[in-house]
């Protein structure tokens, strides 16, 4: 088993961080209780550690979900590493999902605004202002909340 506090220590990941991974561990588990989602999940538990691990490198790579993803496949739990790798934000629209368990992390994490459970819009919104995101990447980012919209409608 994967030691969790020991991993955000090894990386000193801030208690803000820590909250928002949590709360994403929260809605994901509320998600999988669904019917038509619980009868998919192979993993939970790996689900559950990749929604409290997806962000730990945050701080410390511009390719955070890649990175922690090898890292935690290098510790010998591969199947935690790769629904870490597919929370990227454009994954919906570039290479897609190959189990429930990577939706659900993506769009769990795609709810949680800090420590708060907030609609796509609210959080897509600060993303855009957090970001400064203008123009093309504006245009993508709208085709991707797109996505996300018929990924809610297909979770939920």
């Amino acid at each position: 088993m994967i030691d969790i506090k020991k991993i955000y220590k090894h990386f000193n990941v801030p208690k803000n961080i820590q909250e928002h991974m949590q709360v994403v561990a929260k809605l994901a588990e509320e998600i999988s209780q669904i019917p038509k989602n619980k009868k998919q999940i192979k993993n939970k538990q790996a689900l559950l550690t990749a929604c409290l691990l997806h962000d730990v490198m945050k701080l410390h790579s511009k390719n955070h979900e890649k990175d922690m993803g090898d890292y935690i496949e290098k510790l010998g739990y591969k199947e935690v590493g790769d629904i870490i790798r597919k929370h990227k934000f454009d994954t919906i629209i570039k290479e897609g999902f190959n189990t429930i368990e990577e939706k659900i992390l993506y769009y769990a994490d795609k709810r949680v605004k800090h420590n708060k459970i907030v609609s796509l819009d609210e959080r897509i919104k600060d993303g855009i202002k957090r970001y400064n995101i203008k123009g093309k990447e504006l245009e993508k980012t709208k085709t991707i909340l797109e996505q996300i919209k018929k990924l809610e409608k297909e979770l939920l």
